[in-house]
């Protein structure tokens, strides 16, 4: 019984001896294709005159990350902006969606709009509800929206 259990000791410690794994952090730099945000001047469409436009967008392998704010009067119910110059929309997948935050006419949206954007598009189509009911065609228009697509494009 003594020599089971000096055998069980003699294992446990061999146990305890042994070099615990470290977790070593992985440096995801060398994949990011672009490291800042990069800004780009969209093509819109729905606005009359020149509306104010802030865009960036930041891709990371086929993921593009798009931060858009466009305001100023409208003068069309579609309300477009296109996607940076280069970049198309993978195939393969219905669509992708998100939120916005829009003012529709003057009157800021109290739930909230979408925009969506299909396989091979190039563009991103806003609406102020998710049932894709059109902005109005005359007063204050405003989008902002953060989109996270699945693309390709020449990003060089």
């Amino acid at each position: 019984m003594n020599q089971e259990i000096e055998n069980i000791l003699k294992r446990l410690e061999r146990l305890e001896a042994k070099e615990t794994p470290t977790v070593k952090p992985v440096d995801l730099s060398k994949y990011l294709v672009a490291k800042d945000w990069i800004a780009y001047t969209p093509t819109v469409t729905g606005w009359s005159e020149t509306p104010y436009v802030q865009a960036k967008y930041l891709y990371l392998s086929n993921l593009l990350v798009i931060n858009c704010y466009v305001q100023g009067t409208s003068n069309s119910t579609t309300t477009r902006i296109t996607l940076p110059p280069g970049f198309k929309v993978i195939a393969g997948v219905q669509q992708f969606i998100g939120p916005i935050r829009a003012m529709n006419n003057g009157t800021y949206l109290t739930n909230g709009g979408m925009w969506i954007s299909s396989q091979n598009s190039t563009y991103i189509d806003c609406y102020i509800n998710y049932n894709l009911q059109s902005f109005a065609a005359s007063g204050s228009k405003q989008v902002q929206f953060v989109a996270v697509i699945g693309a390709y494009g020449n990003f060089a």
